[in-house]
């Protein structure tokens, strides 16, 4: 082999004009500003929703734990300071 030879193996493109191409930009996929809010948005719902329950049905250490996966939840898609604005609102309600 000398110095310019060509590998043996080489990559494939996936679209090499086989199949129809997706648009993942398409009408169908929210935007992910859109996305994350509503998420957000859907998260901060539930974890109220979690917090009435749980005044409801009395005051117990399983249930304030449930107050907690919002918040772990938001960490994993949202940035740092919508998860923050979670805990923070997860916290107060737990407090309450």
């Amino acid at each position: 082999m000398g110095a310019h030879a060509e590998p043996r193996w080489r990559l494939r493109s996936p679209h090499r004009g086989r199949g129809i191409p997706l648009n993942e930009s398409g009408p169908s996929q929210p935007s992910g500003l859109r996305a994350k809010r509503a998420l957000g948005l859907a998260l901060g719902v539930a974890i109220t929703i979690v917090a009435v329950a749980q005044y409801r049905a009395g005051r117990g250490p399983v249930t304030v734990a449930w107050l907690a996966v919002g918040p772990l939840l938001a960490s994993l898609a949202l940035r740092p300071r919508v998860t923050a604005m979670l805990a923070a609102w997860a916290t107060l309600l737990a407090w309450g």
